[in-house]
């Protein structure tokens, strides 16, 4: 695998004419985001683009698909079998588990990963990945830019500033996370100046809630375990649990942030259980955020997973809710005596 600058990576893509680009499973802002921009920029050069992802769009983050052709959506649909591309790149992909069901369609066969996580083990062509980025967005911004300069015409849009500033507003907890820099804040600036509206997309990615989310949280806040004197909240939440709340798995976003507001918490872990519809297996997904210097990456990165340091996230499979919880915590505790 060869290491690309962002102007290796326009080179490439400029010469292409039908691309995929693929965004990981159970997508959020930043992948959703940094992958329809870079759609976007890609269909004003005259390409042809599919984005595609093994889940559905989620209902909170459709708005940022506006502008985006609906054939050039491929959110847990099958890409049509007579498309051919000659080039396929995947953003904001740390690696092939999170490409889900799809990963046996495309594994071996992704020519460019763009990637901001401290750890990619992505089996590809080229791979550009700048960890000091708090989200890819910011990436796609750069590569805007480079794209533009070899097309001799300006290609950032409003409507493209709107999606990057929603990749990175994700990405960075609205600029409150410590991966959050000044070239973070110098690109929110950038995308604000170009008519990103930030205060619409700010709303509906932190200040919009369902009302099963509302009732998950009720569900969840006396479950919650506080171990390691206080430093680590644990709560799992199982499948039956979540349909008496009349809530899906996407009502289980920003869960984990609520454990890691209490006072003395280092590390909070939300799990949810569920069965995986094609092999039968119990699946535990884990989501882990902390405050200090845990490492949740390399927590996760035990059990398949990863991320970035105080976000990342994992799935114990095989194993009973007790067994998936003891490994967890097990893990959790001894990376919190480590510190």
């Amino acid at each position: 695998m060869k290491t690309y600058t962002v102007k290796d990576c326009a080179k490439e893509l400029i010469t292409k004419e039908k691309l995929i680009i693929l965004v990981h499973s159970n997508p959020d802002g930043d992948c959703v985001g940094s992958g329809l921009a870079l759609a976007q920029i890609l269909l004003s050069l005259g390409k042809t683009v599919k984005v595609v992802c093994p889940h559905a769009l989620p209902e909170r983050l459709v708005f940022i698909a506006k502008d985006i052709p609906e054939e050039t959506l491929s959110f847990g649909i099958p890409v049509e079998d007579d498309y051919t591309p000659d080039f396929i790149l995947s953003t904001d992909v740390a690696s092939p588990e999170l490409l889900g069901r799809i990963r046996e369609l495309y594994e071996g066969k992704i020519n460019l990963c763009i990637d901001h996580h401290m750890i990619n083990t992505m089996n590809t062509d080229y791979i550009w990945r700048d960890a000091t980025c708090a989200a890819c967005g910011e990436m796609i911004l750069e590569l805007c830019d480079e794209l533009s300069a070899i097309a001799n015409k300006p290609l950032l849009t409003a409507s493209i500033a709107d999606k990057l500033y929603a990749a990175i507003s994700s990405d960075s907890g609205s600029f409150k996370y410590g991966n959050t820099t000044a070239k973070t804040l110098l690109c929110a600036s950038r995308l604000k100046s170009v008519g990103a509206d930030t205060e619409v997309i700010s709303r509906l990615l932190f200040d919009t809630k369902s009302l099963a989310q509302y009732k998950l949280t009720g569900l969840c806040i006396p479950k919650t375990e506080f171990l390691c004197d206080g430093k680590l909240a644990f709560c799992l939440l199982l499948d039956e649990e979540l349909a008496l709340c009349g809530a899906t798995k996407e009502d289980c976003d920003g869960i984990t942030q609520i454990f890691r507001e209490v006072k003395g918490v280092e590390l909070s872990i939300f799990a949810k259980q569920h069965i995986d519809s094609v092999t039968g297996e119990n699946c535990v997904k884990m989501s882990l955020r902390s405050n200090l210097d845990t490492n949740c990456a390399k927590i996760c990165e035990t059990f398949g997973g990863g991320g970035h340091i105080k976000a990342a996230g994992c799935t114990i499979r095989g194993k009973t809710n007790a067994e998936a919880r003891a490994l967890i915590i097990e893990a959790a505790t001894k990376a919190l005596t480590e510190e």
